[in-house]
């Protein structure tokens, strides 16, 4: 295919996607002018940016709750100041093998070393935004062969054109994006392909901005038995959208884009969002404040009649004096009565339910309401229950955003030779790689989990100790003790094993014998002289005391 072709191609392909995204589009820009004003713009236009103050904007739950979320994600998911990820092989029989371990550890280290490198944390924390306001957060990956590293890199809802498979996967992504003359000269110059007329406007207007669209598509019409860039599994266009011109073609050989979508069903490609699903709440919280202070500066600064007189001189400011000619014609406020069912705790409670819809209280660890004086235990297992309660969410996060970037991580570093070769069992066998989260937010919907059952267990089994004192033989204490424990978060380190346990427990047995054995004989000893003289040197009750004092 020709390249004037293939650009006309792909801006008919843009035309398509953008007819079936504008109800979407025109969805979140209505959305998001009551949640964050500045940012509300769906359309990508080469004119100036504007930078603008949220000035319409009467309450800023909505935003506030966007921002925490974001927050709260990163900070308790993939945190860059903790191990918050593990490899491990998919099949528990691998666990043990000590060479598999090795370098599992060594690629565990790569992969953290190109994630700080390459920006991932900052633009995982966009991509948390732009799905808790719009619904969809992307990232591209790319290689940067020059600094050893991998380029994360965020795109805006407002230039994200998306389609997906048969099996509801993205697998299309259009990105429609400006660039200024001097930024497409210095990344598409080589390619030869700048139209003359374009590049001599561009040297004399450097600043000035540009609409670019970069296709990313299935790539069918490929030969599997060349690997150069036109043959990779995926397509990569990019097109000068005003020329019509086609300025690179080449291909990935994974799909570079990893996408995470809030909320959507089977039939829906772009999804919805927190503050989607909650704009009616929004709307009304923003009401119920704007009512409340006009309410408040009605009370405080109440309508005024004013003799005609004095009219045009009398002013309602602090210190302002005027002439009075008859004390009876004065300026006098209106009393405002009545009661108003508008109050602070309404406009509270309505707060509230916009905070539910981003999981505010689950962030903030304890909910609303919640005593202060909870104990560590019952606090955990509150996580625990929240944690379950989006779970949902984050098994979408993980399966669509987090799984893919370490798949393209992978597939990047083992080109490019940035980590070590596998093991033999790992080519022979196909062993095949899992992530285990380590998070906090994974760690407290694993530990409530696990341990919901057992705890459970033991609360209903405890009462039945007092009507059926042998049933306390059934449980294995140690093995139960040190599940509990494990499950709980604590250091397999910090526990003794087995036979440790049963030796510690052997000599406490022993000694509490031996006490018992000298508590025995003092008693006999005393029984044995209660009321009559000391023993005479030399017979046996003497000697039965002496041994009994030792």
């Amino acid at each position: 295919m020709g390249k004037k072709e293939l650009a006309k191609k792909v801006l008919e392909h843009f035309e398509s996607l953008k007819t079936e995204r504008d109800p979407w589009a025109n969805t979140v820009q209505t959305v998001l002018e009551s949640v964050i004003p500045g940012r509300s713009s769906m359309q990508v236009t080469k004119e100036t940016r504007t930078y603008t103050i949220d000035t319409k904007i009467v309450d800023g739950t909505a935003r506030n709750s966007a921002y925490l979320m974001a927050t709260g994600l990163l900070g308790n998911l993939c945190s860059q100041n903790s191990k918050w990820f593990k490899l491990v092989p998919e099949l528990p029989q691998y666990r043990k093998n000590k060479k598999l371990i090795v370098w599992f550890e060594d690629v565990q280290d790569v992969f953290y070393h190109l994630m700080a490198t390459g920006n991932f944390y900052a633009g995982a924390w966009q991509v948390f935004l732009d799905a808790a306001t719009a619904g969809l957060g992307s990232m591209f990956m790319g290689e940067n062969k020059a600094e050893k590293t991998i380029d994360f890199l965020t795109y805006a809802p407002k230039g994200s054109y998306i389609a997906t498979n048969a099996r509801n996967l993205i697998d299309t992504y259009f990105h429609h994006f400006t660039l200024t003359g001097r930024g497409i000269i210095d990344e598409y110059e080589k390619s030869g392909n700048i139209p003359k007329d374009f590049l001599e406007s561009a040297i004399k207007k450097p600043f000035q901005r540009h609409e670019l669209i970069h296709a990313i598509t299935p790539r069918k019409d490929r030969d599997i038995y060349k690997f150069d860039n036109i043959n990779m599994a995926f397509s990569s266009v990019h097109i000068l959208k005003a020329k019509k011109t086609l300025l690179r073609e080449s291909g990935f050989n994974s799909f570079p884009m990893s996408n995470f979508r809030y909320s959507y069903d089977s039939e829906e490609v772009y999804p919805h969002s927190p503050a989607i699903d909650g704009y009616a709440d929004i709307q009304r919280v923003s009401k119920i404040s704007k009512a409340t202070t006009d309410i408040a500066q009605l009370i405080s600064n109440p309508p005024t009649i004013v003799p005609a007189e004095m009219y045009n001189e009398y002013q309602m400011t602090p210190n302002f004096k005027m002439k009075g000619y008859d004390m009876n014609r004065v300026p006098v406020p209106l009393t405002i009565a009545g009661t108003y069912p508008i109050a602070r705790d309404r406009e509270e409670l309505y707060q509230n339910i916009v905070k539910e819809h981003f999981f505010t209280n689950f962030f903030m660890m304890l909910a609303a309401g919640e005593s202060n004086e909870m104990t560590a235990t019952e606090v955990l297992e509150r996580q625990g229950e929240k944690a379950t309660v989006i779970g949902g969410m984050i098994s979408r996060l993980t399966r669509e955003f987090l799984d893919p970037v370490f798949d393209r991580m992978f597939i990047i570093a083992a080109n490019n030779n940035w980590i070590p070769r596998p093991p033999d069992e790992v080519i022979e066998q196909g062993i095949d790689i899992s992530i285990d989260y380590l998070g906090p937010l994974a760690q407290a919907q694993q530990r409530y989990l696990r341990l919901q059952g057992p705890v459970s267990a033991l609360q209903n089994f405890l009462p039945l100790l007092e009507a059926y004192p042998e049933m306390r033989d059934i449980p294995k204490p140690y093995q139960l003790g040190k599940y509990i424990l494990l499950e709980g978060g604590m250091p397999a380190s910090m526990l003794n094993e087995e036979d440790e346990y049963e030796a510690i427990q052997a000599d406490r047995q022993k000694q509490a014998e031996e006490a018992q054995d000298a508590e025995n004989m003092e008693k006999q000893a005393n029984a044995m002289n209660k009321g009559s003289k000391a023993p005479e040197s030399g017979s046996p009750t003497e000697a039965l005391m002496q041994e009994a004092s030792q």
